[in-house]
């Protein structure tokens, strides 16, 4: 069998094409090259639905993070199912500092649940994104009784195909909210993100983030790349 070249090397990632994404497996992972340099390994597949409650799977090895690149079915979003408020507030960060406050508040939450999950980078990572992006990103702040209880952020890059994108660089509410409060969070984050993106969304995140899944397959998104991430 021919060995498969990649499309695309990118300063982090090796990317391949393959015809759907029942094609990805290990042996599939096992035959492509993947140098030590790249963090990333990414096959791009025919766009595939995300269905609520039924993420894709893939039969490769747990030892790898498994990754999905999501984008929304067109520019922006359409207006989500209305959610009433239940105590959620929501606003723009005041000023720079209370966004790093709050976007090091997620990011260490996000870490005390999934630590075990993500890159042993993933503090040098949080740290570079701070110092070269987060002062880019449009962001709004989840708050309840006052206080953060959540975050979204998004900026626009330019992908690996040349498209301008706007992209989710974060997306996760605290613990400790209701269901309910979660609803409304969810609502009030996609209205601003209506709002306040002018391109077609894109977001990544890990399949073992059940609630990303869940909020970006009922605001319709589809995926079409599989990524998988060496954790050491």
């Amino acid at each position: 069998m021919k060995k498969m070249k990649p499309y695309k090397i990118t300063s982090n990632a090796a990317l391949y094409r393959v015809k759907d994404a029942g094609q990805v497996n290990q042996e599939l992972v096992d035959s492509v090259d993947w140098p030590k340099s790249k963090v990333m390994l990414g096959f791009d597949f025919k766009q595939l639905p995300l269905v609520a409650g039924k993420p894709p799977r893939f039969k490769v090895s747990k030892e790898l993070d498994h990754r999905i690149a999501c984008y929304s079915p067109g520019i922006g979003l359409k207006k989500p199912e209305a959610f009433p408020a239940a105590g959620i507030e929501v606003r723009s960060p005041k000023s720079f500092a209370e966004l790093k406050k709050v976007n090091t508040l997620c990011h260490k939450a996000f870490y005390k649940q999934w630590g075990k999950l993500v890159r042993h980078d993933y503090k040098a990572e949080l740290k570079e994104y701070e110092k070269d992006y987060l002062a880019k990103t449009q962001s709004l702040i989840i708050l309840k009784n006052g206080k953060p209880a959540g975050l979204y952020s998004h900026m626009q890059f330019q992908s690996v195909l040349g498209m301008k994108l706007d992209t989710l660089t974060w997306h996760n509410l605290l613990p400790g909210l209701s269901l309910g409060e979660r609803r409304s969070a969810h609502y009030q984050a996609a209205l601003w993100l209506k709002d306040t993106c002018t391109t077609k969304i894109a977001v990544v995140f890990s399949l073992f983030d059940r609630e990303a899944y869940e909020f970006f397959s009922g605001l319709g998104f589809y995926t079409r790349r599989a990524l998988f991430i060496r954790r050491n």
